[in-house]
């Protein structure tokens, strides 16, 4: 249990989550630029941890805020009622996104 649970503790902590209640964190593949980490609560429930890389790593200028504008994206699906995931929290300042 290192760095992945204690991000994931603090991450679900300020989505409102109960950070005591995490079980699982486990890798995900398909992330081609964030980090992708499955949130699994004692409850069963599930969340997917969306973690940018750092600030000073090379990317196409696009890419250091995807995770809001994919957030944003979800939100106008939502609006409009079109499946979409639900971002549940979205910290502005890393941008982490969990849904």
């Amino acid at each position: 249990m290192g760095d992945s649970w204690d991000r994931a503790r603090r991450v679900l902590t300020r989505a409102g989550l109960p950070s005591g209640a995490l079980a699982a964190v486990r890798p995900m593949s398909g992330g081609t630029y964030n980090t992708v980490e499955e949130l699994r609560l004692t409850d069963g429930s599930r969340y997917v941890l969306k973690i940018p890389p750092a600030a000073a790593t090379p990317g196409l200028r696009y890419e250091h805020r995807l995770l809001v504008a994919e957030a944003d994206f979800c939100a106008g699906a939502a609006e409009a009622r079109v499946a979409a995931p639900l971002a549940v929290a979205v910290d502005g300042d890393g941008p982490c996104r969990i849904c």
